[in-house]
């Protein structure tokens, strides 16, 4: 709906709504969600709320932009990197600290693939199937419906940060 949104990781904490004219100043909708890290790897939830990860707390949030009024989703993790919701509106989340693709659906948690520590951000193609990259190892790797591995870029890309897909295109940032 032509609005843009964007937190700080590392170098501050805050949410921000930004003018995508550049026009207007930055809205902050939160400046508390640290230590160390705002919400990294962001998504929205089928329920209109942009959920992301707490990396040093290990939970999960969920954010109404308009008031900034947060709820906590999911705990248990050692270092959430990023989250994503599937088509058909369960939330996944990427553990850094344990290598970990983590489905949520309900009351249930499945691990949906062990990779390795260090994993940056992920995508789904319009099959579902998920695109995994690595900050410490510079891989990007398909997870495969059968919980297999399938390596698309092999260790060495400098911080593959951002991903994306478009048909048979995955696009890393």
């Amino acid at each position: 709906d032509d609005r843009l949104f964007v937190s700080q990781c590392f170098l501050g904490t805050n949410v921000y709504e930004l003018d995508p004219q550049g026009v207007e100043p930055p809205r902050l909708i939160a400046d508390d969600l640290g230590p160390g890290c705002g919400l990294n790897g962001m998504d929205w939830g089928p329920d209109d709320r942009l959920y992301g990860p707490r990396w040093f707390t290990g939970e999960v949030v969920s954010l109404d932009v308009e008031t900034g009024a947060r709820r906590i989703e999911a705990t248990g993790f050692q270092t959430p990197a990023a989250v994503k919701f599937d088509s058909m509106g369960r939330l996944h989340v990427l553990d850094t600290g344990r290598g970990e693709l983590v489905r949520l659906d309900g009351d249930s948690r499945e691990v949906v693939a062990t990779l390795s520590p260090g994993l940056d951000n992920f995508a789904f193609d319009a099959a579902d199937t998920p695109f995994v990259s690595s900050f410490t190892d510079g891989f990007i790797k398909r997870v495969n419906a059968d919980g297999s591995i399938t390596s698309l870029q092999p260790g060495g890309m400098a911080h593959p940060g951002g991903l994306g897909v478009m048909g048979d295109t995955v696009w890393v940032a």
